[in-house]
This record gives C-alpha cells, sequence and structure tokens, in this order.
C-alpha cells in the first residue's frame, strides 16, 4: 500500500529529505492563483539554482503556523549539505522568513538567514536564501520548487507503522542506519557506527507531516559524546520516511531518510 506520510518538530524530526527525485507527486507549473492571504503550506521538491541551474537539490516544508524547514544537498550528489529551519509569515502570495537557523554540514559552519519567496498555492514555491554569515553555500541562493501532492493526505501513526532502511546524517557524516516506528508514533533506531536514537511521533500538524521530538548521542558516531535532544518533522511518501530536526542551538542535525521494505 502507498503512503504518504511527513513528521514535523524541531531536531529529533526533522524533514528526511533522502535523495530529492521527482516523482508522479510533483504537479506540473500552471496558471493557478492564490488569492491574498492563502498560507504557503505545503512539502515542496526542487532545487537550488545557484551557481548554476539546478546544481543542488532542495526541499521544503511549510506548515501552517509558518514553520520553515529546508534541506539540500551537496552539489551535484544527493548527500545532505545543510539544513534551515525558521519560521516565516505570508502576505499574499509572498512568504518570508527571518533569522532562521542554518547548518552547514559540508563545512560544519553556523549562521543566520533571511528567506524571501513567492508561492503559487499548491503549485510553484520560489524564492532567495540570503545568509548573514558565510558558508559553503552560494549567498544569496536562489531556489525554486513544486508542490507535493503528498501533503493533501492525512495520515494516522498507524500509516506511519513499520522499519526504515536508510541514511542518517549528523555533523560528523553520513551512514547507514535503521528506524522501527510502532503504531503508537514511538522510534527506536541506530546507525551502524553505534548512534543511537529514540524518540516519539505525536499527531500530525499538517498533511503527511508529524511532530516528533527525539533524543540521539552519547557516542562520536553522532558528534555528541553525550544525549542531545532534538525536536522536528517527518514525512512519509510512498513508503519512504524523512525526518530533518536540529538540537536547540543548531550545531548538530538529525536528518534520516529511510524506505520500508
Amino acid at each position: 500500500m502507498t503512503r504518504n506520510v511527513l513528521i514535523a518538530g524541531s531536531l529529533g524530526a526533522a524533514l528526511l529529505l533522502g535523495a530529492c527525485n521527482s516523482d508522479s507527486s510533483i504537479t506540473s507549473p500552471g496558471a493557478v492563483t492564490a488569492p491574498p492571504g492563502t498560507p504557503a503550506a505545503g512539502s515542496w521538491l526542487g532545487s537550488i539554482d545557484s551557481p548554476t541551474p539546478g546544481s543542488r537539490t532542495a526541499r521544503a516544508v511549510v506548515l501552517p503556523d509558518g514553520s520553515f524547514w529546508l534541506v539540500y544537498s551537496l552539489e551535484g550528489d544527493t548527500s545532505t549539505a545543510g539544513i534551515i529551519r525558521g519560521t516565516g509569515t505570508t502576505d499574499g502570495t509572498n512568504f518570508t522568513v527571518t533569522d532562521a537557523n542554518l547548518l552547514s554540514l559540508e563545512d560544519g559552519k553556523q549562521t543566520t538567514a533571511d528567506i524571501t519567496a513567492t508561492f503559487v498555492n499548491k503549485n510553484s514555491f520560489a524564492g532567495t536564501i540570503t545568509q548573514d554569515g558565510s558558508t559553503a553555500l552560494t549567498s544569496p541562493a536562489v531556489f525554486s520548487s513544486l508542490y507535493r501532492t503528498a501533503f493533501d493526505t492525512n495520515l494516522t501513526l498507524a500509516d506511519l507503522a513499520g522499519t526504515y532502511d536508510g541514511v542518517i546524517t549528523t555533523k560528523t557524516g553520513e551512514e547507514t542506519a535503521n528506524f522501527a516506528i510502532s503504531d503508537t508514533g514511538a522510534i527506536a533506531g541506530g546507525s551502524t557506527s553505534g548512534c543511537s536514537v529514540a524518540g516519539q511521533a505525536t499527531a500530525q500538524s499538517a498533511g503527511n507531516v508529524f511532530n516528533i521530538t527525539a533524543t540521539f548521542g552519547k557516542e562520536d558516531a553522532c558528534g555528541a559524546n553525550k544525549d542531545v535532544s532534538v525536536v522536528g518533522i517527518l514525512s512519509l511518501e510512498v513508503d519512504t520516511v524523512t525526518a530533518l530536526a536540529l538540537n536547540g542551538d543548531s550545531s548538530n542535525s538529525f536528518i534520516f531518510t529511510g524506505t520500508r521494505p
């Protein structure tokens, strides 16, 4: 059975981006006009187009309360390179985030960033990321994306339940990992080198998005040497789960993308 789910929270459950490949759940651009005041809420998949078009894949999630998450890849590679979280406001078809937290995993740098974007309701979302500091990501970075209809699917914790094999990314890098999620939302798992994870997914906040809280760490594999509490979001699309999360000071990420057999 094909399911689409997303979990949201702070670090423990950020968006699980994984490989950002196009599929049939992406709508085609069209002459759709969003009425004034329509939220930019949705799951968006596309690319960062600077310094060259499509140089990095990118996936964003905007929740009805304005919570914003964006994950982007390395140039020419699907591996996660950075994560951004913040809170935005909507004015007509404009969406603005000020002082979002950005963690660049390719160079280990942190900064804040402003996002200015325009959207067409349930169709397209595009804008610019301007950093206050310097990281490996070009600034300003222009991005474009299309709406994923999976966001329109209302899922329960029972839909999310299962075992997922995939990849976990923390500030120490990327490695193979496994997640198990129960029908009550309990999360347990870890990486091959010993980065353990335990958490809880709660009632969805929107569409295929769930809130999650989690604790990971104690092992060098996590880049922690201590327990790290995180919050974020988690999604499930076509049996692929994606979790995006950051710790309190945005110094470490917990990003997981896995597929259910």
